[in-house]
């Protein structure tokens, strides 16, 4: 779980896209570099083979890798490619040992 001031910015974020139906990130240099850097990351990953995209999975945090077509939006099959990435939980934290 993110701070307070995480949970805060993500409210925020959130209520600016569904009032505008837009939103728009400033990002100082450092930032910037940072952003060029992961999304550079990312296209490496989505060049690599099926095989190993589709081992970059963790099924105990419903994060890493999904194949195009195997979500569902609205009932429908979303054919984007998603790799989701989230922070690393130790095994005895409650969210993992009750799986």
């Amino acid at each position: 779980m993110g701070s307070s001031a995480d949970m805060s910015m993500g409210k925020a974020l959130v209520a600016a896209w569904q009032q505008d139906g837009i939103l728009q990130i400033a990002m100082d240099a450092e930032q910037q570099t940072l952003y060029k850097a992961a999304n550079e990351a990312s296209k490496r990953f989505f060049r690599k083979p099926f095989n190993q995209k589709a081992a970059c999975t963790d099924s105990q945090r419903y994060s890493g890798y999904i194949a195009s077509g195997k979500e569902l939006t609205d009932g429908l099959a979303d054919y984007s490619e998603i790799s989701t990435v989230t922070k690393d939980v130790d095994l005895d934290d409650p969210m993992v040992s009750a799986k």
